[in-house]
């Protein structure tokens, strides 16, 4: 595993803590059973590109919103934008070249009592 998307993980996970009350889960599909709502952030999947011995990469961050008492993907779409602008273009104090939404996904099965909207973000950094 690599430690960089570990220090990545935990660095994205402080900032939506930091402004959100709801729990923060670092793994795909957490126990959220006694949660009315939550958010998880998780690695889907990453490129790598080696130039020389240094190594970059591309990878999808997935920022997951889940509530039980949600009516509608608006209220989802409401309550999740403030992540999409708290990580637009911000490279988390030089951890990450850069971080740009590419995209969403209304409901899952990762969490069938909730109602979830999931952000997918691309993350450029440097390392594997």
């Amino acid at each position: 595993m690599s430690k960089q998307r570990i220090v990545i993980r935990r660095a994205i996970g402080e900032l939506l803590s930091n402004h959100y009350d709801e729990p923060v889960y670092l793994e795909r599909m957490p126990d959220m059973s006694n949660d009315e709502a939550a958010i998880t952030c998780f690695f889907d999947s990453g490129d790598l590109d080696y130039q020389g011995v240094f190594a970059s990469s591309n990878a999808i961050f997935i920022i997951g919103f889940h509530r039980k008492d949600l009516d509608t993907d608006d209220d989802l779409d409401v309550w999740s934008s403030f992540a999409s602008n708290l990580l637009h273009e911000n490279t988390l104090d030089g951890l990450v070249m850069g971080i740009t939404e590419v995209g969403f996904e209304y409901g899952s099965d990762d969490a069938p009592e909730h109602s979830s909207l999931y952000l997918k973000f691309n993350i450029s950094y440097v390392g594997k």
